[in-house]
């Protein structure tokens, strides 16, 4: 084996894109080693660990040099897609996919979460302000679009939304869960930790809704949307619970997020 990526195997999206490169061969079988299972002293002092961390490095044993984040995944995508080695001389662009990287990277245990397992080399990323209010403020954008859209297929059973509307009650939500959070808590990392978990599952549930408002092109009945909106509503709520288990939070996390959503709908309906 001459070259291969290192991979943080506690994080679900590294799992899968590394898994993809062996099947569409971008890289040989043994091409992708995980953080948990490195052994080899050789390998390991070429690593920079703490830049490994944040950037997926791709060491490449012909050269006896190290690539990271965008860098390594140009080499590996170059290695078979000349499209690709052209793309890594054009510095803006790689300025540009370097600037998305690190929003998916320091953000990527936040927008899927799980038990890390024990393991030699720390692997989790680290926190950085800037991206993780960068991804609230995104997830928190994207949301209330879709809801301005879905309150729409509602009517006669919500007033009929607009994005101002959505995009204040989102805010609402962050600074109410803020401020019970500081009853607990005035750990700055483990309140963001929420926050990015909380605008993930805010996403995720908005975007599920888009199936619906497909359905409505053809089919617009404002039970069925409002029965849909329920099941999402449901799923939401047990992935708040199961996420404010991993962070260790007390559990009235989960229910000071549903008083608020009634103390709205109260006021909207």
């Amino acid at each position: 084996m001459s070259s291969f990526l290192i991979y943080d195997n506690h994080c679900p999206l590294c799992k899968v894109y590394t898994k993809a490169f062996v099947k569409m061969d971008f890289l040989e079988t043994e091409g992708r080693v995980a953080f948990s299972e490195l052994e080899d002293e050789k390998v390991i002092a070429m690593v920079d660990w703490k830049r490994a961390k944040n950037e997926i490095p791709y060491i490449d044993l012909k050269e006896n040099k190290t690539y990271y984040g965008v860098d390594a995944l140009l080499k590996v995508l170059g290695g078979k897609w000349n499209f690709f080695n052209w793309y890594a001389k054009q510095w803006l662009l790689v300025a540009g996919a370097k600037k998305l990287y690190k929003f998916v990277s320091y953000n990527r245990r936040v927008i899927i979460a799980g038990q890390p397992a024990p393991c030699k080399f720390d692997s989790a990323p680290d926190f950085n302000t800037t991206y993780r209010l960068a991804y609230i403020l995104f997830a928190w954008l994207v949301s209330s679009l879709m809801l301005t859209q879905y309150a729409a297929a509602l009517n006669p059973y919500l007033a009929e939304g607009f994005f101002g509307r959505e995009f204040l009650i989102g805010g609402g939500q962050i600074i109410f869960q803020i401020v019970l959070l500081l009853l607990f808590t005035r750990d700055k990392v483990k309140i963001f930790e929420y926050l990015g978990n909380l605008m993930t599952i805010s996403i995720a549930g908005s975007l599920l809704l888009f199936p619906s408002l497909i359905i409505g092109e053809w089919y617009s009945n404002a039970l069925f949307a409002l029965l849909y909106f329920g099941f999402i509503v449901m799923w939401m709520f047990v992935e708040h619970w199961r996420r404010v288990k991993l962070l260790g939070l007390p559990i009235i996390v989960c229910f000071s997020w549903v008083a608020y959503r009634l103390i709205v709908l109260y006021f909207i309906i």
